[in-house]
């Protein structure tokens, strides 16, 4: 697999992780880890297309 192909399935991934903790406790610090996960991969994704 590609490294970018790798990097959008990890986006995808992590997105559907963040929704689902969310349904279950938006304040959750589960949120907040994967909000930041979620960041750092759209900075690296951001970072690949320059």
């Amino acid at each position: 697999m590609r490294y970018i192909e790798k990097l959008l399935q990890d986006i995808e991934t992590t997105r559907e992780q963040m929704y689902r903790a969310y349904k279950n406790d938006p304040t959750s610090p589960d949120m907040l880890a994967l909000s930041r996960t979620l960041d750092e991969l759209l900075n690296e994704f951001n970072r690949y297309l320059r």
